[in-house]
């Protein structure tokens, strides 16, 4: 059997201990047998990395929900609404769907494909259908995000359906929200209002430029629960249109905003 001559050092411990099917078990527990010192080492590494399993076992995140899938596939023959006039018959359509729900069935995503536009639509259902508005979800292969719209909709457009491997979703909720309401002040060029979210959240908010379309930035104060090393989007949504937007040093900015009507902003991690 090969020695250890020289103890290991901490890192070389620690490696053993955390993948031990990697490490040279039969070297390390020879040595471990011998020397009092990395026993006392080792006895010190166990327990740092039991209490560091059992915290990240604890952490939760809330605002992240993975969804399952309900039904893997439902391919089914709709008549389309188009009559074909020189055969006499109806033209037949595919029409494409899956079922995702989140493990509690609080939340319900169906994905279907339109069998006259073959758009992709995304819809989000729940008891509280209030509760879907303004989600962002994260999902398949390419993991591109949108935020649904009042109705908890989301319109992919005509692209290409998708395989089985690619069935992963999330929804995510935000961590904060805040309205933005029109205002005579609001209108006024180079405008500056600090908005705050009922948990305490904060941001400032700067409007450039002069008439009801504007550059919005915004610039985050305060947030509760944020995780410093997670990326964080912004969702800025109007009367007409929704805009998800990148976080960087804490701000962000829309090149032009209709001010007109109340808007309403998100933040997702």
């Amino acid at each position: 059997m090969s020695q250890i001559s020289q103890c290991p050092t901490e890192e070389e411990w620690y490696s053993n201990l955390i993948d031990s099917a990697k490490g040279d078990n039969e070297k390390f527990g020879d040595h471990l047998q011998k020397c009092e010192y990395c026993r006392l080492l080792v006895n010190s590494l166990k327990s740092e990395i039991k209490d560091l399993r059992d915290t990240w076992e604890n952490i939760s995140f809330p605002y992240i929900i993975s969804m399952i899938p309900w039904q893997v596939v439902d391919e089914t023959e709709e008549p389309s609404t188009s009559v074909l006039a020189a055969e006499g018959g109806v033209e037949k359509k595919e029409t494409l769907s899956y079922t995702f729900s989140s493990p509690d069935k609080k939340y319900i995503l169906h994905i279907l494909r339109d069998p006259d536009s073959k758009d992709v639509w995304l819809y989000l259902k729940s008891e509280n259908q209030a509760e879907c508005k303004n989600i962002m979800i994260k999902t398949f292969k390419d993991r591109q995000s949108y935020v649904t719209d009042d109705f908890g909709r989301i319109n992919l457009g005509p692209i290409e359906w998708f395989d089985q491997d690619d069935l992963n979703a999330e929804v995510i909720l935000p961590k904060a929200k805040f309205k933005l309401l029109p205002s005579d002040e609001l209108l006024e060029s180079n405008s500056v209002a600090l908005l705050d979210s009922p948990d305490g959240d904060q941001i400032q908010v700067s409007l450039e430029g002069e008439g009801r379309n504007r550059r919005l930035k915004i610039k985050i104060l305060k947030m509760s629960k944020m995780f410093s090393d997670a990326p964080l989007r912004v969702a800025v949504c109007g009367s007409k249109a929704s805009h998800l937007c990148d976080v960087a040093n804490r701000e962000t900015q829309l090149d032009s905003i209709n001010i007109s009507d109340e808007i309403e902003i998100y933040l997702f991690q």
